[in-house]
């Protein structure tokens, strides 16, 4: 591998890795292995793969997972992902986000209200707080890390030279 693939890694993992107040993060804050998830609340992969992380939070102490929500699926996959991340600032995004990863099918805007009460959180609190810029500026990072940075199949034939 050449040394500017080394450089082209390295600068993916910190951008991915550097984070907000907008960001969740999970595990040990403070861990030597950090693992970013792109996710889009309508993909069933990504819903597939929360099981996963939760399982490899178990068994390693030492993992930080750093969420990126990554709306690209349709336009309710923004307004749900908005509508989470304003649940962070209810201290409610990870009972939020487990819920609706749990799901066998693709969530609404008017299940993730439901779900928000079950939770006893504020609906129409949320609606609001999910406007405000600093959570759309962040959804637009993580898409636009993800559009720049996220390992694709091209990246990997040069990194490995197939």
């Amino acid at each position: 591998m050449t040394n500017s693939l080394w450089v082209l890694l390295a600068a993916m993992l910190l951008m991915s890795i550097q984070t907000s107040d907008a960001v969740p993060i999970t595990g040990n804050s403070h861990g030597t292995v950090t693992l970013v998830e792109y996710y889009d609340y309508e993909c069933p992969h990504c819903r597939r793969m929360e099981l996963v992380i939760e399982r490899l939070q178990t068994h390693c102490s030492q993992l930080r997972v750093v969420y990126r929500a990554t709306p690209l699926l349709t336009l309710d996959s923004q307004s749900i992902a908005s509508f989470t991340l304003a649940a962070q600032t209810q201290g409610q995004w990870l009972p939020l986000h487990q819920a609706l990863m749990s799901w066998s099918h693709a969530p609404t805007l008017s299940d993730v209200e439901q779900v928000a009460m079950q939770l006893k959180l504020n609906p129409s609190a949320l609606l609001n707080v999910m406007q405000q810029s600093n959570i759309q500026q962040q959804l637009q990072q993580n898409i636009q890390l993800a559009a720049d940075y996220a390992i694709q199949p091209k990246f990997l034939s040069q990194l490995y030279q197939f």
